[in-house]
């Protein structure tokens, strides 16, 4: 994002957000004083990134329904903008949020959307998000869509420049990719990435992936008794898993060590880590619907624990614990779901009212057509059609025969009524290939895609037709309208203005000539000027 457009003030506020690290929570103030300044300015890439950071903060403190509302709001303001990085950013962290919040359709609509932006636009980001739905996938037991898209993220961190950070993604998706691999059963490519990893960790020797490699070369020892002994790895990893300062981050790699003791049947350091992660869970988060999440996950193997070793005294305590929670649980998964409606419901009421807004802007109040300003954009969009596929463009100026008397002989409310009549005949006409507007006044354009010159016509008798059956209806017997048409396929240096010019030129023709007729014509010096007619 681009600060050098921002006041001083802007850019310090940016700075403290970005800098307070493990105190974000208390950087809520700046975020919303940055959308206040953001609102001010009219300015939808620092309104959308107030509203990210905002979500972030709550994305740390494992808040899921704060995190959906404000990601939600950041993606409304900066698909506006070209802020592709922190969009793609807001779909992945919605991601994980929903997917957290046990929402996986709404996690793999988010992934998937994130993704196809960054398939058009490619950032850094774009390795992360892929990362983020690959363990999805994992997760899901799709292990072949897992693995192709963990080769394909780590592909993209290879091609980012040299840094630790870079060097960490690196390590840890080659430790996903091993477990990848022996959950697949495919011991070749399991024992390949094995060695891959050990060079890349003699390559990038201050990688922080500690915990999730040690797990996954534990794991990989105990399945084909190869690589570093099993011993020393299990000391390696339990002291990693101790020191680990985000246990619902690296979950996975929690759930790969509680497998390992379960497969070495090590049930009383199993117990030791569960009653680690449960004191964990309540001592250093908050109580959402994350950590409840994971809470569950981590009573289930416990209850599980008890009933392989026969402790019932423990098991009934553990499963009362279960089921307190898991209601809880299912309480708030109600709240979030009705503050996502709401939202949801809020921002789509916003864009119906824009649309609304917009297709006043395009219709004509009184008589319910198209006006003016929508009909130069659909007469460049015809044209230009025509003009690359070399098919015929047409457009017709119509408009009342004596207008000007109907109105001060009957009052504008007759006139009125008749330009309403007139629009209703017209709209019987509006089909793919004709188009109806009210150009201003009693004048009425037409504009015809590809249609020929007798087709145009034949339309053009019937309207006039019924013109005249709707006079007679209302009890004015000599309602008329006059029509002008210019259709030809363009040639070379047209404008929309040449066909208008022309179309408005022959309906003065047919004035001149008494009205109540058709003319059309294909240039303008068909209209003979030694005949009295317009010159070209």
């Amino acid at each position: 994002m681009n600060l050098e457009k921002y006041d001083e003030h802007v850019r310090e506020l940016i700075h403290t957000i970005e800098t307070k690290g493990a105190e974000r929570e208390s950087a809520v103030s700046e975020c919303e004083e940055l959308f206040e300044i953001a609102q001010q300015l009219k300015d939808d890439a620092l309104a959308g990134y107030a509203c990210f950071c905002h979500g972030d903060i709550y994305t740390n403190y494992q808040t899921d329904g704060e995190t959906i509302n404000y990601l939600t709001r950041a993606i409304q303001y900066l698909k506006k903008t070209e802020e592709w990085e922190i969009l793609i950013k807001c779909y992945s962290y919605l991601g994980l949020a929903f997917q957290g919040a046990g929402d996986v359709t709404n996690a793999i609509d988010s992934f998937l959307a994130g993704m196809d932006i960054a398939e058009e636009h490619p950032v850094p980001e774009t390795g992360g998000i892929i990362m983020n739905f690959s363990a999805l996938c994992e997760s899901s037991g799709d292990y072949e869509r897992a693995l192709f898209y963990r080769v394909r993220s780590f592909g993209m961190f290879e091609e980012m420049p040299a840094s630790e950070k870079r060097d960490d993604y690196i390590t840890a998706i080659s430790a996903m990719l091993l477990r990848l691999y022996m959950k697949m059963d495919d011991e070749v490519h399991a024992k390949a990435e094995a060695e891959h990893l050990e060079e890349l960790l003699k390559k990038y020797e201050k990688t922080t992936n500690g915990f999730g490699v040690y797990v996954n070369q534990l794991l990989f020892a105990r399945k084909y008794g190869e690589g570093q002994g099993e011993q020393e790895l299990k000391k390696k990893t339990l002291d990693a898993f101790l020191q680990c300062e985000n246990l619902i981050e690296y979950f996975d790699e929690c759930a790969g060590f509680m497998r390992y003791l379960k497969l070495a049947e090590d049930y009383e350091l199993l117990e030791k880590v569960l009653v680690h992660m449960t004191d964990t869970l309540e001592r250093e988060y908050k109580d959402t619907e994350t950590t409840r999440e994971f809470s569950l996950k981590v009573l289930a193997e416990k209850i599980s624990l008890y009933q392989r070793i026969g402790d019932d005294k423990k098991q009934y305590q553990e499963l009362q614990k279960y089921f307190v929670l898991q209601e809880k649980r299912m309480k708030s998964q109600q709240e979030s779901t009705r503050s996502l409606i709401q939202l949801r419901s809020t921002l789509r009421q916003a864009e119906i009212e824009k649309m609304f807004l917009m297709q006043q802007a395009d219709m004509d109040a009184l008589t319910g057509i198209p006006n003016r300003r929508r009909m130069n954009e659909q007469a460049d969009q015809i044209m230009a059609k025509a003009e690359r596929e070399q098919t015929s463009f047409g457009m017709a100026m119509l408009d009342m025969d004596h207008f000007k008397q109907w109105n001060d002989t009957y009052g504008h409310h007759t006139g009125d009524q008749c330009l309403v009549v007139l629009a209703e005949i017209l709209k019987e006409y509006m089909d793919g290939k004709q188009f109806v507007f009210r150009y201003g006044g009693d004048e009425f354009m037409l504009l015809f895609d590809d249609m020929t010159d007798h087709e145009i016509m034949q339309r053009c008798r019937k309207i006039q037709e019924a013109v005249k059956a709707a006079g007679n209806k209302l009890g004015l017997d000599t309602l008329t309208v006059s029509i002008g048409i210019a259709n030809w396929i363009p040639r070379k240096g047209n404008k929309v203005w040449d066909y208008a010019s022309a179309a408005d030129q022959t309906l003065y023709w047919v004035k001149r000539k008494g009205r109540d007729d058709v003319r059309l014509i294909h240039q303008m010096k068909e209209l003979d000027e030694e005949n009295g007619e317009v010159a070209c």
